[in-house]
């Protein structure tokens, strides 16, 4: 057993990790939209709450996955596929007479401090709470109706500015 300071280390206990997809830079964001988020808006009409995380390294192409170029091309990211394909879920649900309604809400998380990217005035360092009937929320987080896709790039470039 090795030790340092003094104090023995134990082993590390071995573990193993499963990836269901992994792509490489030749797959569009298009394609990799297909292959693994489209359930997820399934599962958002079947009343289920959808988290899309994006995690790597700066400049890994993280931003530009999830919103595309929203400054040029009108983001052609995974976000905008989403939207895109729930905004036709809910015109199917309001044939059957159901009435939907999408909200927004962007925020940041950096260093441990959570910051409102939409809030009329500085609000950071909210918390996160964690309730038994309302489950995982922000108290005071703004949220925005979105009434079509370009409601959430426009909100998406406010967001950015801060």
């Amino acid at each position: 057993m090795s030790t340092i300071k003094g104090k023995e280390l134990r082993p590390r206990e071995e573990r193993s990790y499963v990836f269901n997809d992994v792509f490489d830079e030749n797959v569009s964001t298009v394609e990799m939209y297909k292959k693994v988020l489209t359930p997820a808006v399934s599962h958002i009409m079947d009343g289920y709450n959808s988290t899309v995380l994006a995690y790597g390294m700066t400049g890994a192409g993280k931003t530009y996955t999830m919103f595309g170029d929203i400054y040029e091309s009108g983001g052609v990211g995974v976000v905008t596929l989403m939207v895109r394909d729930l905004f036709d879920a809910f015109a199917k649900e309001e044939q059957d007479g159901y009435k939907c309604q999408m909200k927004f809400s962007y925020l940041e998380i950096y260093n441990e401090q959570v910051k409102d990217l939409l809030a009329s005035q500085a609000n950071e360092n909210l918390m996160i709470i964690e309730d038994p009937v309302k489950g995982v929320y922000i108290p005071n987080l703004s949220s925005h109706n979105i009434e079509q896709c370009e409601d959430i790039i426009d909100l998406i470039i406010k967001g950015n500015s801060k």
